[in-house]
């Protein structure tokens, strides 16, 4: 008898332990015992246990922190994404030590693709690179950029070795990138080194220049060689404005892939606010009135564009959008975007027929309505009037156009 109720006491023990036993947190979350059976739920225990022990690593000096650093690698350089964490601080310490465990990292693609770059760039941001950091690094990256290999084989992105070699010494990297090897149409990453150069204002000869744009001369370019084309304005510009302004017109005006970032070069090239960051940044600090009527339809528009790019369906009960929506159907049709503004006009509708209300839930009503049948009415209207017009470029050509109803750039009080 007695041995029946200390089985049973122990068998209940179990039953409870093996469902109330805390044995860690997932995002706030008490995990029991039982669900380490679940491989996700282990995983993520390892991941919060590493991040936790990481934490204060982080606050240490340069030369302590990597040597906590190291020794966690050891012991939780294999859990997922966190292992990646800690080298990349391992990288990041900035200090000539880190030297050697960048080198090892070197020979170990998988582990060196995300620290090795990102970690580099993390020292040089937090100002932590020591001189001989930066010269033992440079020496260990410049090599890269003839890596014919696999790119899933390279420890290091070589398509962000430009910008980054330019950041560890700019005269140095400028030699580098000038010669004939990597500063030609040739090389594979010739429009990353043609867009380093540009961004660190490092002129290229005016003479190559005008060669290489005879060279892509063309009427309707791929991605690759509109980017290129566009780099090549950029330079140009240094020199020649006007040849600039023309070749970035010229491919804003074909309508192609790469016209919407023409079109934002040419609006920088000429002195004009982006709609996305200088004209949103003057809505925030002085309101929609402050801006003239060409500049609110601009802005409207790349505010339409950022709900695509959401999905647009998503915006129509943000207390945000929603005051909104009548003035973007308009500034659509100013644009000369008739399609975008019959369809979020239809959308607007189904979603607020009485009109937008902002506070209330137009889903839980358009449920009651129309059940689940609601989710077919929405891409049913979605759907009748694609494909959409390019409301990006036409936005960008719009405010081209009307260049002089625009507040310019350099007129913007910071």
């Amino acid at each position: 008898m007695v041995w029946m109720i200390f089985t049973g006491l122990v068998a209940a023990l179990a039953v409870v332990t093996w469902y109330r036993l805390p044995v860690g947190t997932v995002f706030g979350r008490t995990v029991r015992l039982r669900e380490l059976l679940n491989a996700n739920t282990r995983l993520q225990l390892r991941m919060g246990d590493a991040n936790r022990r990481l934490a204060p690593i982080k606050a240490l000096p340069a030369k302590q922190r990597l040597d906590a650093l190291l020794r966690l690698e050891e012991s939780h350089g294999n859990v997922f994404l966190t292992g990646d964490t800690i080298r990349m601080e391992i990288v990041a310490t900035g200090i000539s030590e880190a030297v050697p465990h960048i080198k090892a990292l070197l020979s170990l693609p998988m582990e060196g693709r995300r620290a090795i770059c990102s970690g580099v760039t993390m020292a040089l941001e937090r100002l932590a690179a020591e001189e001989d950091y930066r010269v033992k690094v440079f020496a260990l990256l410049v090599p890269y950029l003839d890596y014919k290999g696999e790119y899933s084989h390279s420890p290091v992105a070589v398509e962000q070795l430009p910008e980054l070699l330019l950041r560890l010494d700019v005269q140095w990297a400028d030699r580098v990138l000038r010669m004939p090897e990597y500063l030609s149409p040739d090389f594979e990453h010739f429009i990353n080194v043609l867009e380093a150069l540009n961004d660190h204002r490092r002129t290229v000869d005016k003479d190559k220049l005008e060669q290489w744009l005879r060279e892509l001369d063309s009427d309707n370019f791929g991605y690759g060689e509109g980017r290129t084309y566009i780099e090549l304005a950029r330079a140009m510009s240094v020199h020649d404005c006007d040849v600039a302004d023309e070749t970035l017109g010229r491919m804003v005006a074909q309508g192609v892939e790469v016209s919407v970032l023409a079109a934002e070069n040419l609006l920088s090239l000429r002195n004009l606010p982006h709609p996305r960051f200088t004209l949103s940044d003057r809505v925030d600090k002085s309101g929609l009135e402050s801006l003239s009527h060409e500049e609110r339809t601009v802005w409207l528009v790349d505010r339409y564009n950022y709900a695509m790019s959401v999905g647009v369906t998503t915006q129509l009960d943000d207390d945000d959008f929603v005051p909104l929506i009548s003035s973007i159907i308009t500034a659509l049709r100013e644009v000369d975007a008739p399609k975008a503004a019959i369809r979020l006009t239809r959308l607007a509708e189904l979603y607020w027929p009485e009109g937008p209300s902002p506070g209330r839930d137009p889903v839980s009503r358009l449920i009651e309505a129309h059940g689940d049948d609601w989710h077919e009415l929405v891409d049913a209207i979605v759907e009748e009037h694609q494909p959409l017009e390019d409301t990006s470029l036409l936005a960008l050509t719009y405010e081209l156009k009307h260049a002089d109803c625009f507040q310019k750039k350099s007129a913007i009080p910071d």
